[in-house]
């Protein structure tokens, strides 16, 4: 399940950059995992590298090669159903060398458009906040490395 989250979420950063190449995640990390209504929500966080490949080799990414370039850090809230994989955040943010071209490389802090749902998990990272209904599963990257199985 975190696997195809973390699939999911690396699509859509394919999806909303304009350069020529593909990113791929080089490390994910889950945070949290909650339950409520029959689905289950992933808070994520990818490292995501610019590879070799261009677009039209999208379905051999996890064989693409990582260019020599700055990564990008990404948080993901992602919904699983039985059905359907829903983003609900996606925010990702360069750092590096400010020099790199932003046609090259995904725009600094950028994030999806605005949903018209707010999501579930608030403050994740800190743990401040879990509505009602909502059961943690596991919370923390420790806690959640057995899901990565």
């Amino acid at each position: 399940m975190a696997d195809w989250a973390s699939q999911v979420s690396v699509a859509q950063v394919n999806q909303q950059n304009t350069g020529p190449s593909l990113y791929r995640a080089s490390h994910t990390a889950v945070h949290r995992i909650s339950q409520a209504a029959g689905s289950y929500e992933l808070l994520l966080e990818l490292v995501v590298r610019e590879t070799l490949c261009g677009r039209s080799l999208e379905r051999y990414l996890d064989r693409c090669a990582f260019r020599l370039r700055p990564a990008a850090s990404c948080s993901s809230l992602v919904r699983v159903s039985a059905d359907q994989m829903k983003i609900r955040f996606l925010r990702c943010s360069q750092s590096g060398d400010a020099s790199s071209s932003s046609s090259e490389s995904l725009e600094d802090d950028w994030r999806l458009p605005a949903q018209t749902d707010t999501p579930v998990i608030v403050n994740a990272l800190l743990n401040t906040h879990t509505p009602a209904g909502v059961t943690t599963i596991c919370n923390g990257v420790v806690d959640c490395a057995r899901f990565l199985l």
